[in-house]
């Protein structure tokens, strides 16, 4: 395999994504649509944080916000 080829393969393996898209990636899917749900309906940032680390994931106020205002090394879409 060339160098380019192996290049390529590599760079498809590691996709940058934050903490905030990293703990969602790793949730179960019940938690996942919760979370979903919860945006959907307007509940603050501050509650849902809460109850984030209510339920033991790890996760802060910033890594939040730089997620949902685009601010975060995710992908722009």
């Amino acid at each position: 395999m060339a160098l380019f080829e192996k290049l390529e393969e590599a760079n498809e393996l590691v996709k940058p994504k934050c903490a905030y898209q990293s703990m969602v990636d790793n949730m179960n899917e019940t938690d996942r649509a919760a979370l979903q749900v919860a945006w959907e309906k307007g509940y603050s940032q501050r509650v849902i944080l809460r109850a984030l680390r209510a339920e033991g994931y790890k996760t802060s106020n910033e890594a939040i916000m730089g997620h949902r205002t685009g601010q975060c090394k995710c992908p722009k879409k």
